[in-house]
């Protein structure tokens, strides 16, 4: 079956053939710890995306985003 992307989605045969597969398999990652900067590094990065998400959100509206920030608030308190 196609997808909206073009791609093909796994049938339920195939995505019991994969689940099987896996069974037992443990994780590459399982109790790996991050380090404190490894965290900041995404959490700055998570903070940029937001931030330019709501930049492009505010000037779709045509709004600056102090402007769009304030309106945000408003709404918020209102409810």
């Amino acid at each position: 079956i196609r997808t909206s992307n073009g791609g093909y989605m796994h049938t339920p045969e195939s995505k019991e053939k994969i689940s099987f597969a896996n069974k037992g398999r443990v994780p590459w990652n399982k109790g790996l710890n991050r380090t404190e900067q490894e965290k900041a590094r995404i959490a700055l990065g998570v903070r940029e995306t937001n931030r330019l998400r709501l930049a492009a959100e505010a000037s779709s509206k045509n709004m600056t985003l102090d402007k769009y920030l304030e309106q945000k608030e408003a709404v918020r308190k209102q409810l």
